[in-house]
């Protein structure tokens, strides 16, 4: 029994036929990367052992001497002349699958490596255009500052010198307002002293308002006007020291007749008596008033009357509205 599954294997080997693989020319080494890796030629031989004898090959070993009758003629040719792939059979699972995961990850290796190598590149072009940048801003930024402080301290300088200017017209200004004060001061007394000096000369003087004028082209005289009306309504005789129509002439209105008169006493007896004498007549007698007075005069007229009608009596002289006494009157 042993002898005859011994020869089974001889017999199935004689009777199958022979294979001669084309001769090939031996291609050029490849990268270990890239090359294939050779065929396992031990593993080919077991598998056709396996398919030839139904024997369990644990119990009954292949001869190698039978099974592989190409070999044993054409030796390392046979190898050499065999194609560079084997065929899907004659490969094992593992090597199969190992060699296709090996590939792609040598491949995702160069690719990462490539990448990293881009990005560190640009990240350094991207760090030498943002150093650039910030160095050009910098510089700009000094600049400005050195333009701002020098027009700052011009601006200072500017301010400091209108500071001064003004510090210096402060004080003009202040002595010219001393000044204006003093000399409005001055001008208030000296036209005090010019309306007083102004009222003394004209002490003796009269004023008669009413009294008709001469047609045109006739010829009158003031003064014997005058003397007359004095003369029959008053009963002094006196001497008129000089008379005549003063102010500018209006259509239905007569001028006023200016008279001066040699005593200030008689003066004084005629305006005394003056209303009471001439109160049936067109015509009044009254004082011969400065500017100043005579508006101080018409500025506290209503008041004057409102006082009259209520039993209160004034008179004007020396610039003032005075009561009994020669008390000036306040009406503020």
């Amino acid at each position: 029994m042993d002898q005859q599954q011994s020869k089974r294997p001889q017999r199935l080997a004689a009777t199958r036929p022979k294979t001669y693989v084309p001769f090939q020319p031996a291609r050029k080494a490849q990268p270990a990367t890239a090359r294939n890796s050779p065929p396992n030629l031990n593993a080919r031989s077991a598998s056709r052992a396996s398919l030839a004898s139904p024997v369990n090959s644990a119990t009954t070993p292949p001869d190698n001497s039978d099974t592989l009758p190409v070999a044993e003629a054409e030796g390392d040719d046979v190898i050499n002349m065999a194609p560079a792939t084997t065929s899907y059979e004659s490969r094992s699972p593992s090597q199969s699958s190992c060699q296709a995961v090996a590939e792609p990850v040598v491949e995702r290796e160069g690719i990462s490596s490539n990448m990293e190598e881009y990005f560190q590149k640009a990240t350094e072009r991207f760090e030498r255009m943002i150093s650039s940048a910030v160095d050009n801003f910098l510089d700009k930024l000094h600049q400005l500052e050195l333009n701002l402080g020098a027009s700052l301290e011009f601006e200072r300088k500017r301010v400091d010198d209108l500071v001064e200017n003004q510090k210096g017209m402060k004080s003009k200004l202040e002595a010219m307002e001393k000044e204006i004060a003093e000399l409005q001061l001055e001008v208030q007394r000296n036209k005090a002293a010019n309306n007083k000096s102004e009222r003394f000369s004209r002490r003796n003087n009269i004023r008669l308002v009413g009294i008709p004028e001469a047609p045109q082209g006739e010829r009158e005289d003031p003064v014997t006007i005058v003397e007359e009306i004095l003369h029959s309504k008053f009963k002094v005789k006196t001497k008129v020291e000089r008379a005549h129509r003063d102010g500018k002439k209006v259509e239905g209105r007569p001028r006023h007749i200016l008279v001066k008169l040699l005593s200030y006493r008689e003066k004084v007896d005629i305006m005394r008596r003056a209303r009471e004498t001439l109160k049936d007549e067109r015509y009044f007698i009254t004082d011969d008033l400065t500017p100043t007075d005579l508006e101080e005069k018409k500025k506290w007229t209503k008041q004057v009357q409102d006082l009259y009608n209520k039993g209160t009596k004034l008179k004007f002289y020396s610039g003032k509205w005075r009561q009994a006494g020669g008390i000036p009157f306040n009406f503020e």
